[in-house]
């Protein structure tokens, strides 16, 4: 019986640790205790910022002092023992942290070193879709050497037009609806395209542009 306890344990920690992985927030889970430790998924700085740490355990904010920090790469970015990192030079690295009395409960975050998002361009504010077809959003960035180019897209009504991660508008029925195009590394801009979609009739064209076998629509200029 204590064998298939303990298979079971194991198996329950594998899978919240898999599926927490793939949100917003990296958790670590230990079994045996039942705490665990949270943190944002990633820290954007530039050169010289510092940042303390945002660490929590089952909603409560943690005391930082009970933890060890260790950054995978100092020549990019420090981390004191309170948590506090400080941005050497541009580059990526990785804060591990872990419980000073049990280094089973662990957790890290990516920290990225350099320039932010300062301008979202669209390749068209106003689109107009036949229903059951789709558009390309495409994007330019500035600077061209952001660290963090990556975008959140947002429609403000699935049932009219739906939008993926990288910025396929898809027409769903008749009306109007905004696609929000936001950045991720906490520069905070965003930009809106107002979408409208009409009911398509035998003369209709599909509305596909840019060219959909694009592997990617963000560009930095």
């Amino acid at each position: 019986m204590k064998f298939f306890k303990e298979v079971a344990s194991r198996a329950i920690t594998f899978i919240l640790v898999f599926s927490f992985l793939f949100s917003g927030i990296i958790v670590a889970y230990a079994s045996d205790s039942g705490d665990d430790i949270e943190t944002e998924n990633f820290y954007v700085l530039t050169k010289g910022e510092r940042e303390t740490l945002d660490l929590t355990s089952g909603g409560t904010d943690c005391d930082l002092t009970d933890y060890k920090y260790v950054s995978s790469n100092k020549g990019i970015a420090t981390v004191s023992k309170k948590g506090v990192v400080t941005a050497k030079k541009n580059g990526t690295c990785r804060i591990t942290i872990y419980a000073k009395d049990d280094k089973t409960i662990r957790t890290s975050t990516k920290i990225y070193v350099g320039a932010l998002i300062k301008k979202i361009k669209l390749s068209d504010t106003k689109v107009t879709i036949t229903d059951g077809n789709y558009y390309m959003l495409k994007t330019t960035i500035t600077p061209s050497n952001a660290v963090v180019t990556s975008l959140n897209y947002r429609s403000s009504n699935t049932n009219i037009a739906k939008v993926s991660s990288k910025g396929k508008i898809t027409a769903v029925k008749p009306g109007t609806c905004t696609i929000t195009v936001k950045t991720r590394d906490g520069s905070d801009l965003s930009r809106i395209c107002t979408v409208t979609v009409k009911k398509q009739t035998s003369s209709d064209d599909a509305v596909v542009f840019p060219n959909p076998f694009f592997k990617n629509q963000v560009t930095t200029d």
